[in-house]
C-alpha cells in the first residue's frame, strides 16, 4: 500500500493539525488531477481516504503519560498510481 506521511517527534499538538492539512492538501491535489489535461498513467476516480497515525518511541519504552518521548506518523492512504 502506499501512504504520504509526516513524521514527528514529541507531543502532537498543533503541529499535528499542520501535518493533517498538509496531508489532505497532498491528498486532494491528487485526486484532483482527473481535471488536468495529463493524467497520471493508471488514474482512476477515488474517495480521499481517512487519516490514520501510528505511534511509538525509540528509545525508551513506549509510555503513553511521557509525550515528550513519543514518535508519531500520520498517514493517508493513496492509490498505486501515485507515486
Amino acid at each position: 500500500m502506499r501512504f504520504i506521511a509526516v513524521t514527528r517527534k514529541g507531543t502532537v499538538d498543533k503541529r499535528a493539525q499542520e501535518a493533517a492539512e498538509i496531508l489532505f492538501e497532498v491528498s486532494y491535489a491528487a485526486s484532483m488531477s482527473s481535471a488536468e489535461e495529463i493524467q497520471p498513467e493508471g488514474y482512476y476516480e477515488y474517495e480521499i481516504m481517512p487519516l490514520e497515525a501510528l505511534f511509538g518511541s525509540r528509545d525508551v519504552l513506549f509510555d503513553p503519560r511521557s509525550r515528550d518521548t513519543w514518535e508519531w506518523t500520520m498517514m493517508v492512504r493513496q492509490p498505486e498510481f501515485v507515486n
